[in-house]
């Protein structure tokens, strides 16, 4: 009987394992092509989990079988390491220029009372970043003081708007930086009010290239983010459920198969671009697993992924927690201690940061 039961586990444990895989390279997948099946790679961490978990089984069931879960685990050793790094901490050199990427959900305007000192525009003021890069931006009113101190310590500062910007359907982005900022660019991409700038920074007789990013996004209204948590936590009726989830599944299709073609010209502006100084910021709106972030990473090193620690989901809002904000440099850098902070919480994304020594 126990050999049956053996086997019966075995087999189950491929299965998760095959899933594991599929789910784990899903970045292999142009969403441009095959945008539902690009979604696969949302899974991954169920099958990872599920992994993970037969090597509890197999301590108590057949203690020699653990090398089936751990056989998967180095064959999907790339995917992991993307999804959650597990790296020793090092102490960023004296001088690292410590670079900032925040998604400030337009600065929470919406719920927080404007003649409250503003709780985002205090955390960037206390950041201590070199160079901050901010998605879904908006000037601010009746924060006068706060404004001055950022002018202050952040001489030099940019914005860009997406074409066509309105203030219901657009995006804008801004940069605020120590060191001067001397050009500023777009690159063109089809969207359908997202953006992405690039700001020339001019780091001690250095130019660097910043790479300010707002991808595609999904575009879940509020009632459809209520429906993918009630999905989630299972609170739906089955038939109710099955339309909820097909409505989401077609959004977030549709928008994955516009940031394929996103990703790609991010992609060929770095490699025009091939030996000069280019830091890459902002909310891609897609997984780590993702064609997007796989594409952009293809010429630069995800600092996330190097010298991250753990999941760093920097988006936990309605039951989604994924980690779609992100830092990339070339190879003239050397990143320390990327880190997702989760101690403010006013807007939809946590902050991400790193440092980088040139």
């Amino acid at each position: 009987m126990k050999k049956v039961i053996c086997r019966l586990l075995a087999c189950a444990n491929i299965i998760v394992i095959a899933g594991m895989l599929a789910t784990g390279f899903a970045g292999c997948i142009n969403p441009a092509h095959h945008p539902y099946l690009s979604l696969i790679g949302f899974a991954f961490p169920a099958f990872l989990l599920a992994n993970l978990l037969f090597v509890v089984v197999w301590v108590f069931v057949r203690p020699v079988y653990m090398l089936l879960p751990a056989a998967g685990l180095m064959l999907a050793y790339s995917p992991v390491r993307s999804y959650s790094p597990v790296n020793i901490t090092e102490e960023p050199p004296a001088g690292a220029l410590k670079v900032l990427s925040y998604n400030v959900f337009y600065f929470n305007s919406d719920n927080l009372p404007p003649d409250v000192p503003n709780p985002i525009l205090k955390y960037l003021i206390a950041s201590e970043a070199d160079i901050i890069c901010l998605q879904e931006y908006v000037p601010l009113v009746g924060q006068d003081s706060l404004l001055r101190e950022m002018d202050r310590i952040y001489p030099y500062m940019a914005v860009m708007a997406s074409d066509g910007y309105v203030a219901a359907g657009g995006t804008r982005l801004a940069i605020y930086s120590k060191y001067p900022i001397t050009e500023q660019e777009r690159i063109d991409i089809t969207t359908r009010g997202n953006t992405l700038g690039v700001f020339t920074v001019d780091v001690n007789g250095k130019p660097v290239r910043v790479i300010n990013a707002h991808l595609e996004t999904v575009g879940f209204s509020k009632e459809e983010k209520t429906h993918f948590s009630e999905i989630v936590h299972g609170v739906s009726e089955k038939e109710e459920m099955k339309h909820k989830s097909r409505v989401l599944l077609d959004k977030l299709a549709e928008s994955a198969k516009i940031r394929g073609p996103q990703a790609d010209e991010i992609n060929a502006y770095i490699e025009r671009h091939a030996g000069e100084r280019i830091i890459f910021c902002g909310d891609i709106n897609d997984h780590p697993l993702s064609y997007v972030r796989q594409t952009i990473a293809e010429n630069l090193t995800d600092c996330y992924r190097e010298t991250g620690r753990w999941m760093g989901y920097t988006f936990e809002y309605h039951s989604m927690y994924v980690r779609i904000d992100n830092i990339m440099c070339s190879e003239h850098f050397t990143p320390y201690s990327c880190t997702v902070d989760k101690s403010i919480r006013e807007s939809d994304h946590y902050p991400i940061y790193c440092y980088l020594n040139d």
